[in-house]
């Protein structure tokens, strides 16, 4: 602790992970989770490979274009956050039907070296990653025990991160043994299987 001006103030703590008691409520969170952990793992593989694609693959060399490209995913997320129909966000299918679309449809660009199809998948992917995130958010706070809100959310938060930071890394170790199409097709291969598991496991109903 330490006295500040207005008297006596608590040190900041980090919140602690958690997950929700009973065996509902933990698959589901559990589900929400995995499912936001792809999406941001898609947004992690697309920020990475998006410059070096447009730059050395389609000899985009305007900086403000290529900006553009990477915003796009992000700007479509929000957009798809704020604006989705309620039956979209409500249900699990809808966000991984976009990103598994998205993933397809960006690495079929990558291969084919088409702009235009790039840009598809960037849309796809984009909508996607915002449903995911939107919807497991809303699951987080329905699940928490109200004293411990910010710690449900924390380790949510936490899956988020994981998502965006662990393909970058593997994306960077795979390139130093094979190529760069090779490697973001195993890396899409396994968000697709994330996504897939994730949207398609069956809910549970006993509690523990």
């Amino acid at each position: 602790m330490r006295c500040g001006r207005r008297g006596w103030a608590s040190a900041p703590s980090p919140r602690r992970w958690t997950i929700p008691d009973g065996r509902a409520a933990r698959t589901e969170f559990l589900r929400a989770a995995t499912a936001v952990l792809a999406a941001f793992a898609v947004s992690g593989l697309f920020s990475s490979l998006a410059p070096s694609f447009l730059r050395e693959e389609l000899h985009v060399h305007n900086v403000a274009a290529v900006g553009a490209e990477v915003g796009l995913l992000f700007i479509v997320a929000l957009i798809a956050q704020v604006a989705a129909p309620e039956r979209w966000i409500a249900g699990r299918r809808p966000a991984s039907a976009f990103l598994v679309a998205g993933v397809a449809v960006f690495e079929a660009g990558l291969w084919t070296r088409s702009l235009p199809t790039f840009v598809a998948g960037t849309l796809l992917a984009g909508t996607g990653i915002g449903l995911a995130f939107r919807r497991g958010v809303g699951v987080a706070q329905r699940l928490a025990d109200p004293r411990r809100r910010a710690d449900l959310l924390s380790t949510y938060f936490l899956f988020a991160y994981t998502g965006t930071i662990v393909p970058t890394l593997a994306l960077g170790l795979l390139d130093q043994t094979i190529n760069q199409d090779g490697a973001t097709l195993i890396l899409a291969v396994a968000v697709v299987a994330t996504t897939l598991a994730s949207a398609l496991s069956r809910p549970t109903t006993a509690i523990a």
